[in-house]
Parts: structure tokens; sequence; C-alpha cells
């Protein structure tokens, strides 16, 4: 950014804020259109308004007198009249913010000395304060002239209208509190509306006073609490001219918070650095603004009260980006990010803030004894304000002994020149000496905000608001121009120093900072590189000669790999697709010797059909026979194909096959049935292709008699899987022979006959485990 935009970019920043800042006030303060309701004011009031030539209409509505109100707790003398009052010795109190003690120390000063210009008044005030008998209640604290800003105390004689006193006799101590109205030099005061025009249903009249110079009475009573303030009780010394120097000194406040912030905004690249001097300049117009819109707001309005709640946010504020501040000063290698213990104290302070602003509903920062509304100024600090007050100034001290104690570990090292040569330095632990200012400022800040918090009367003199903003303003500006925070400044020196053949330059092309280097032609390996800025560019050269060369081995080596890649792709093709193919032959030599194991039976049947001697039921008998075999090939096959997948059959899937061939053999005149009951939810394939291939044999044994009956059974015992087949006893001898032919078998079965009393067989085929099966190798 140029310098001309930079301060054009100020510029208009602050008169946007100025335009904020009207439109605010516009609404805190309206103009009162013609024509608007009726306003309250005494008669005095009335009276100038009326001599100034307004058209006016005076609506009276009560008449009021002043009296006092003695606490007979703290006052045990006789007060009648306002030379009593002057000659005891009684202490009288003023509530700052009530605005009913002004007619009070008017009608005072009318009484004893006959006038009430402001030299009179300021001479009684001064005079009652010198003699120790006049006490001030202002925001909460008291003063007097022995205690400067300490916790109010009730007042033993205050000086008040009939109204306000019965007021507060009702709300205190009845008992204790009694009104006296003095018998000489009375003051009533008329209370009504004004408006510029008629009101129905009211009878307008002229106004009328008992003062007898109401404008000397209405001058004094304007400019009567500047008096007290800055002249008698001396606690808003600072505010010499009053609420305009205040505005001029917060405008001029604006100004260099944007100046000097745009001025490190300028010279930060940083995202989070950036981040950190943002936040700082936020929460300084943030503080400015609410402080500003303070001084336009009346002191018992609940947005006063508000106000003051907002001001804690950004002193929380200005201590976060104080304290990533002074963190980011100590990033020396480019660890730029934002710690997690800033933002786990971030957290805590907006729980803090929280309840700062939810104060009117839970009092836990500050407790209104006559409530919120009635006492705004009247509050106590309840322990968890005074812990959120201590935590804030803990926040300041850690920043401060952060900043001490991260530049006093900083530590010479041994230096050398780049050519090696030259002296080594003396190491040691020093505080250098640009951590020194910022550490300064920062000790005045903590101090004058020790003495504030002890009520000492030379730190309430000042705007506090001002302090900590030119405090934090100063301490921004010396760490910019320092270098302490990571800002692009100096830029001449990197350059001439430089080994490097780089430069910038501006939008025109023309060299702002360096030499431009020169182009080479592209075999010599060097490179030149351009990138773009923000109205500009930055160029340098870099010799990629030795890069080159690496890239170009490892592009040798890369196609090298990339064949080998290629092989091994081209090699698992082949073996899969070798795979496969010997897979599918295995499958097809299974189904092969399956159909070879039946070719006979099925030829000898064939072989049957073709005898002449032949009756018509032995070929029907033959075919079903036939079709049993056909069936037990398609079962068989099905069962060998679902098995290959899993390597497992359902157990209903089996008996499906098994019944089905079962029918078969039915339907070829053996009566057959089969059941099963077993607790495994899968069968082995081997299990069951071999308990499938029983079946079959011991079915096919039992058709060579039709007529008979036979009950096949699938049972699990022990865990291992036996077929049980019960016969008929016409199969007896049959069934006994086939299991002998099974006993034969021994490797992967067990067969035992029992013969019942009517001559029926049972036998029993036991299979061993898959893994006692396999032969050894």
């Amino acid at each position: 950014m140029e310098r001309r935009g930079f301060f054009a970019d100020v510029a208009a920043r602050y008169i946007r804020l100025a335009l904020l800042l009207f439109c605010a006030l516009c609404l805190l303060c309206p103009a009162r259109p013609a024509g608007a309701g009726p306003l309250p004011a005494r008669d005095s009031e009335a009276v100038l308004l009326v001599r100034q030539g307004q058209p006016l209409y005076w609506y009276p509505r009560e008449i009021d007198d002043i009296v006092f109100l003695v606490n007979r707790g703290l006052c045990q003398e006789e007060i009648s009249d306002w030379q009593d009052l002057y000659r005891s010795r009684a202490v009288i109190g003023i509530e700052d913010g009530d605005a009913d003690w002004k007619s009070g120390i008017l009608a005072l000063t009318l009484a004893l000395r006959g006038s009430c210009r402001e030299q009179d008044v300021l001479s009684l005030l001064t005079e009652l304060w010198q003699d120790g008998r006049l006490v001030v209640h202002y925001r909460g604290r008291e003063y007097s002239r022995d205690h400067s800003a300490v916790a109010p105390a009730p007042f033993p004689v205050e000086i008040l209208f009939r109204s306000e006193a019965e007021r507060r006799r009702q709300l205190q101590d009845r008992n204790h509190l009694v009104l006296v109205t003095p018998r000489t030099h009375p003051l009533h005061v008329t209370r009504g509306l004004l408006s510029d025009r008629p009101l129905a249903g009211g009878n307008a009249r002229p106004p009328q006073t008992d003062l007898e110079d109401p404008e000397t009475f209405e001058a004094t009573c304007l400019a009567l609490p500047a008096l007290l303030r800055r002249h008698v009780a001396r606690y808003r010394v600072w505010a010499r001219n009053g609420r305009t120097s205040l505005i001029a000194a917060y405008l001029v406040t604006f100004a260099a918070i944007f100046l000097v912030f745009g001025f490190l905004q300028h010279h930060t690249q940083r995202r989070n650095v950036l981040l950190a001097a943002r936040l700082a300049e936020g929460s300084l117009v943030l503080l400015a603004l609410v402080r500003f819109f303070k001084l336009y707001t009346d002191e018992t309005s609940p947005l006063n009260r508000f106000l003051w709640y907002a001001f804690y946010p950004p002193y929380f504020l200005i201590a976060l980006s104080l304290l990533l501040s002074i963190y980011y000063m100590t990033r020396r290698h480019g660890d730029f990010r934002v710690p997690s213990w800033w933002k786990g104290l971030a957290a805590l302070d907006g729980a803090a803030c929280l309840v700062i602003l939810t104060n009117d509903l839970t009092e836990a920062f500050a407790a209104f004894p006559l409530g919120p509304t009635l006492g705004s100024n009247v509050y106590e600090i309840t322990l968890e304000g005074s812990l959120i007050k201590c935590f804030l100034a803990a926040q300041f001290c850690a920043a401060f002994l952060l900043l001490v104690r991260n530049s006093c570990a900083m530590v010479r090292h041994p230096r050398k020149r780049p050519d090696g040569t030259g002296e080594r330095a003396d190491a040691g632990t020093v505080l250098q000496w640009k951590y020194a200012l910022p550490a300064l400022i920062l000790s005045l800040e903590l101090a004058y905000h020790f003495c504030y918090g002890m009520n000492l009367a030379s730190a309430r003199h000042w705007d506090t608001c001002l302090v900590l903003i030119w405090g934090c303003l100063a301490f921004a500006a010396v760490s910019d121009y320092l270098y302490l925070l990571p800002v692009n400044r100096g830029y001449e020196r990197a350059f001439d120093c430089a080994t490097v053949s780089m430069a910038i330059c501006d939008a025109a092309g023309h060299t702002v900072y360096g030499i431009l280097p020169r182009p080479h032609p592209p075999e010599s390996g060097l490179v030149l590189h351009c990138l773009p800025l923000d109205r500009g560019s930055f160029w340098w050269q870099e010799d990629l000669s030795e890069i080159r060369r690496l890239r170009h081995s490892l592009d040798l080596s890369n196609r090298t790999l990339s064949r080998y890649v290629r092989l091994l792709r081209r090699r698992r093709e082949i073996r899969s697709r070798y795979l496969t193919l010997q897979q599918q032959n295995r499958l097809f030599a299974e189904l092969a010797a399956i159909c070879e194991s039946k070719s006979h039976a099925v030829r000898v049947l064939t072989g049957q059909l073709e005898r002449r001697d032949l009756d018509r039921t032995g070929q029907k008998r033959i075919m079903r026979l036939v079709s049993c075999l056909i069936v037990y090939l398609k079962k068989r096959c099905v069962l060998l194909l679902s098995s290959k997948g899993q390597g497992t059959v359902k157990p209903l899937e089996f008996m499906m096959a098994l019944r089905e061939s079962c029918d078969s053999f039915t339907a070829a005149g053996l009566q057959s049935a089969c059941t099963y009951r077993l607790d495994r939810p899968l069968l082995a394939a081997g299990d069951a292709l071999v308990l499938y291939d029983l079946a079959e044999f011991l079915l096919e044994s039992c058709s060579r008699l039709p007529g008979e009956t036979v009950l096949l059974s699938l049972v699990e015992t022990g865990g291992a899987l036996r077929l049980v087949c019960l016969a008929s006893p016409g199969l007896a001898g049959i069934l006994a022979a086939a299991g002998r032919t099974i006993a034969r078998r021994k490797e992967w079965a067990s067969c035992r006959t029992e013969f019942d009393e009517d001559d029926s067989a049972t036998l029993y085929v036991t299979l061993k485990p898959e893994e006692e099966r396999r032969p050894a190798p």
C-alpha cells in the first residue's frame, strides 16, 4: 500500500466513524420537534423561557418547598433554621447523582449570603469543605476533606425538597430521620408543565416565581456541578471545561487510534499478527465509543448503567490483545499460530463479560441496595465481581511479567561473520534496551491503575479510559518502531545486505528495492521468477542446475520402476488366468468323475430295456431307476457347484437334494423318506458330498427289492455326523451287505448294523472329522 493510499484509508475510516457518532448522538439526543408533548419544568425555568419571547403555556401541578432531612442517629443538635444549620457542626451531605441537591445549596446560599451568584456559592461550599462539614457522594464513592473515594456512609443532614425527603424517609428508617422546615427564608418551587400549544382540560396561567433573580438562579444551578467537582471536592479536576474538553479529547483519540494501528497494520503481513493488531484496535475503539456515549447520557438513566457494564468487555479484549502481541514478540521461528492457552483464556473472559452484562438479572457482579432503577449510583461490588476484577488485573500483570521474562531470557549467543572470521561476542543474560521502553509503559499503566484502585485522589483526577487508551497506543507505536512485532519494515537494509538476486518493482515496472536480475538462457539453469504483489511485483533468480540433474536421475528411476510395475501387473494377470483355468479343469474333472461313476449302472439299465421278454411294468421300473440316477447326478453337481463359493452347504439345501432323491426312488417302487436333526448352521462341503453319496448308495442297494421301506435320518452326536438307515425286514440282508461294503473304507467312516426282534435292520454310518479323512502327505 502506498503512503498516499494509506492516509486516504485512515481518513476514510475516521469520516465513517464521525458519521456513526453523529447518527448515534442524534438517536441519544433527538431534536424536539414542533408540536411535541409538554415538558416538566420549574417556575423559574418557565419565567425565563417566557421572558425570551417564546409562546409557551404554563400549567402548574404542585408546590414543593425545601426542608432539612436530619438523621438523629448521627446529628444530635437542634436545627430549625438556616443559621442554626450554619452555626452547628452538623455535616451536610450532597448526592451528586441527584438533581435536587443544587436547589438546596442555592437556598442555603440565598439565606446566608443574600444572593446566589457563582462566587457566593463557591465561597460557601469551600468554607464548608475546609471545615470538614461537607460530604459528597458520587458514583458510589464518598468524598470529603479527610477521605477520598471511600465507601459511602449515611448523611447526617441533607437539604432536599419535601417530596424527595418524604420518599427517602419512607424507604429508610423513619425513627431516625426527621423533617425540619426552616422558619425563615423558605424556598417554594412550583413544578408544572410547559407546552407550546394549549392542553385539553388544562388551565394555563402565566408563570410566577418567588425568586428575585431567576436568571442568576438558573445560571448558577447549571454551573454548580462543575464548581463542586472541579474547585471544591476536586474529584474531576482534569475536565476543566466540562464535557466539551472530554469530547475534544476523545475525537483526537479516535484519530490517533486509526493512525497508529493503520501504520501497524500497513507494516504487518502475517495473518495472526494482523488479527492481534485488529483486535487491539477494535477494543480501543469500542472503549472510546462507550466512554464517548456515556458523556451524553444522564447519570441516573438505565442507559448509563448499561454503558458502565459495557466498559468491561473492551478491558478484557485489550488484555487479550496485549497478551497475544507479547507472545508474538518472542516468536523467532515462524510459529505464529494462536496458542491454545490464549483460546481458553478468551473463553473465560467471555464468560466473565456475560456475567457483567447480565448483572441486572443476577446482580452477580454488583448489588444495588435500592434497586438498579432507583439507586444506580448506590452499589456494592460482590465477591464474584471482586474476583472478576482481580482476574482482569491478573491478565495485565501477566502481560507485563511475560514481557520482562521473555526479554530477560534472550541470551546473546556467540556470533561470527558469514566467512567464519571475527571474534566471539560475550554471552550473558541481559535485558535488551529495546524491550525496556514497552516494559516501562506497561509498568506505568499498572502503577496508575493500582493507585486508582487504592482511591488515591491524584489518580482519580484523570480520565481512566484516556490513560489506558493512550498507554496502549504508545505501546503499539513503540513495538512497531523497534521491530518488536514481526513487521515488514526495513526493506532497504534487507536488500542491500542480501546475497540473492532479487528486487521489488512497482506497478509501472520500476525497481523500488534491490537490483533487478538479468534473464539467462534456459540451458544455464538460472531461472527468473516473478510473484505478483499488491500494486507491484517481486522478482528473484534461482539456480536450478543441480535440481535439474537430480530431476533427470529421478525420471530415469521412475521409468525403470514403471517398466517393472507393468511386468508385475502382466505377470499377475497371466497367473490369474492360469489359476482360473486350473480351477475350471478341476471342476470339470470332478463332474466327469461323478458322471463316470454312474455310467456303468446306466448302461446296464439301458441294456435291460432292449430285452424282448421284459413287460411294460418292468420297463417303467427300469425307466424310473434311470430317472433316480439322473436325479442323483443333477443334485450331486448342484451340491458340488454351490459348495465352491464358501466351502460350505446349508443343511436345508442338503436335505432338499436328499428328499428329491428319496422321492425319485419312491416313484421307482422303494418307499423311502428322510429326516434330520442338526445343531450346526452349515455343513462342510466334503461332509455334505460324502453323506449324499452314502445315502444314494444305500437307496440304490435297497431298490433291488421293490415294495420295501427305507427311512434315512441325519443326526449329530458328539460333534460327529451320523447317517442312520432304518430298513424293513425284507431288506435286512441287503442293508447288512451294504454296511460291510462301507465298513471296508475305514479311512473316512465307521459302520455298525443292528437287528431288531421283528427282523428289521438299522445301519449306523458315522463320519470321521474332515481333517482326519485327509490323507497323510
